[in-house]
């Protein structure tokens, strides 16, 4: 089973923040009399550690890119990715003692089968997205093909791959556009020719913050086959112990 919490602050506070006290954690707001926790140079690890024990009533200055969902347990690989892993893995042990008695084909078959060989018309552009002040990974970044309805989002580590068809080049050049709330949007111009195998993007923050008391709303779920059987079997456990 895994965690996650949504961070928000449904009403901003109108309160200047240079003019509040300097406190141990932040600011302490003379009307409100409240402490303001300042989450805007924490990291994602650090916020996460923060809200495991949280006290009842938060108020907090964050990066409006920070006002998102966090998982408090990196979502494990789907239970069914690892049974066709495992099965896949059986077949290649299997078939390669056939494959072994195959004859050794000679270097003139080789390089026949070379000459016919196409090389794949499709590039892959892919990389992962950082925060540029802290080198965080950015999850959930939108990368789409500039007018164009194509794209794809980071995963949990900021992570991305997106398949290019060569169509989809003019004048053998493609623009792809990056945006996420609180982050300022990036265009990348990519050449045909001259694609890296992997990426590294920093997106600057708009330096945009809000303070306010947070709403923060907790959710566990079950995000694989394993975790829902062990789930089911518990209860059914519980159900005989106590008929």
């Amino acid at each position: 089973m895994s965690k996650k919490f949504s961070v928000q602050i449904p009403e901003p506070c109108s309160e200047d923040w240079e003019q509040m006290t300097p406190h141990e954690k932040g600011r302490f707001c003379e009307a409100c009399q409240t402490s303001v926790i300042d989450f805007s140079k924490m990291s994602q690890s650090e916020i996460i550690a923060f809200f495991k024990n949280p006290p009842k009533k938060v108020c907090g200055r964050f990066q409006t890119h920070q006002l998102t969902t966090y998982h408090t347990e990196k979502p494990e690989s789907n239970f069914l990715t690892k049974i066709v892993a495992l099965l896949f893995g059986f077949q290649v042990v299997s078939i390669s003692p056939i494959l072994a008695q195959k004859p050794i084909e000679t270097q003139q078959n080789q390089e026949k089968k070379q000459e016919n060989f196409e090389i794949p018309t499709n590039l892959v552009f892919k990389g992962q997205v950082l925060v540029n002040e802290d080198s965080s990974a950015l999850r959930g970044v939108n990368i789409h093909i500039k007018d164009k309805n194509i794209g794809t989002q980071t995963d949990y580590d900021g992570n991305f791959s997106l398949e290019l068809k060569s169509d989809y080049f003019v004048n053998n050049k493609l623009t792809i556009v990056l945006s996420f709330v609180g982050m300022i949007s990036k265009e990348i111009i990519l050449e045909k020719n001259s694609i890296d195998t992997s990426y590294k993007i920093f997106l600057e923050e708009d330096h945009n913050r809000l303070s306010g008391e947070l709403v923060v709303t907790y959710i566990e779920y079950y995000d694989n086959l394993w975790d829902r059987f062990r789930n089911w079997w518990r209860n059914q456990s519980y159900t005989r112990k106590n008929p």
